[in-house]
């Protein structure tokens, strides 16, 4: 299955992370956010009910620096 690519941070241009909180046995949410050593604000996505949903926040979010 095709996963789209996660863009870098618009901050630091490091890669960024894709976590995953299993909440329940059935239950998993997923969160996109940059920890670079050079990033300053450490962006991150809101919580998401699917790995791709959090890819396309992060990949579509506004730049507000």
């Amino acid at each position: 299955m095709y996963e789209e690519q996660l863009n870098p941070c618009p901050i630091c241009g490091e890669l960024p992370h894709i976590a995953d909180f299993e909440i329940s046995p059935d239950h998993t949410i997923y969160q996109v956010y940059c920890m670079g050593k050079d990033c300053t604000v450490l962006p991150m996505t809101q919580y998401h009910p699917t790995r791709a949903e959090a890819i396309r926040e992060w990949n579509e979010r506004t730049r507000h620096v």
